[in-house]
């Protein structure tokens, strides 16, 4: 009985390290992605700079467009609208992309920095929608069900056929709370634009006093 309990213990506690890996590897992910769309913003804000006097108007949209994009991610007072659907709603990119679309190059080397200039708004644009559409993804609900049940089931078991003392109510307590503790990191880090344990903005604050200068 006792070698049986060691191992479905053993066993829980793997699931639940793998999932909170493979949590904390999404996590990391959009973390990545964040910064990712830091450096192209800088990347698009000097290639604008570079153009000429004709791209004023389109950088003071980036920078516009991408101040607002991080008070709607990351606002200062909730809002009641998640980072997600504030990111998915905006639509700063598609109109930075058509202010672009009506530059008119006048010369090689414009040309060439207009062909980048569309390469990086395409490339924001692409990463926008993959980091909202990973996130739309999320833990299967009946996985979470499943689990849940189970732990309830392998603990409620342990404290049958426990002997009644405080150390055991207390080592049971701590299990417990551990394992609550590790759903809630598996669910949080599962939701890092909207849970509590929220992506760093860092990256795009960092970014955005690099705009203009």
């Amino acid at each position: 009985m006792k070698l049986g309990a060691g191992l479905i213990a053993t066993l829980a506690a793997l699931v639940l390290g793998l999932l909170v890996g493979s949590a904390k590897s999404s996590f990391d992910s959009v973390n990545a992605g964040i910064t990712q769309a830091a450096v192209r913003v800088i990347l698009m804000d000097r290639t604008l700079a570079r153009y000429g006097p004709e791209a004023h108007d389109a950088r003071e949209q980036l920078r516009r467009g991408f101040a607002a994009s991080i008070e709607a991610a990351w606002p200062d007072q909730k809002t009641g609208v998640s980072g997600l659907t504030a990111i998915e709603r905006s639509n700063a990119i598609e109109t930075l992309q058509e202010t672009i679309e009506k530059l008119r190059p006048a010369s090689e080397l414009q040309r060439s920095l207009h062909a980048r200039l569309r390469e990086l708004a395409d490339d924001m644009a692409h990463a926008r929608w993959l980091v909202v559409e990973q996130q739309r993804i999320g833990l299967p609900t009946i996985l979470l069900v499943v689990l849940v049940l189970w732990l309830a089931i392998l603990y409620g078991t342990f404290g049958l056929f426990a002997p009644r003392n405080a150390t055991v109510i207390v080592v049971l307590l701590v299990c417990a709370l551990s394992a609550a503790a590790s759903l809630f990191l598996i669910l949080e880090l599962n939701r890092p634009l909207e849970g509590m344990i929220k992506a760093s903005r860092a990256p795009m604050v960092n970014a955005l006093e690099q705009l203009g200068r």
